[in-house]
């Protein structure tokens, strides 16, 4: 199980964890160990309800 700090998918309930966004696009089709990253890009992780 992958996890930042303290939360992993599901810690909450059912349908919450991680979801990545590169630039601030929310348009990410890829699993994030399948994406690769370009210089000058920035990664965010956000922990989501629902995702």
């Amino acid at each position: 199980m992958y996890k930042i700090g303290k939360y992993s998918e599901n810690y909450i309930h059912s349908g919450t964890g991680w979801k990545y966004y590169i630039n601030n696009n929310d348009d990410i089709v890829k699993a994030a160990n399948l994406k690769s990253l370009k210089p000058g890009d920035h990664l965010y992780w956000k922990f989501v309800d629902g995702y």
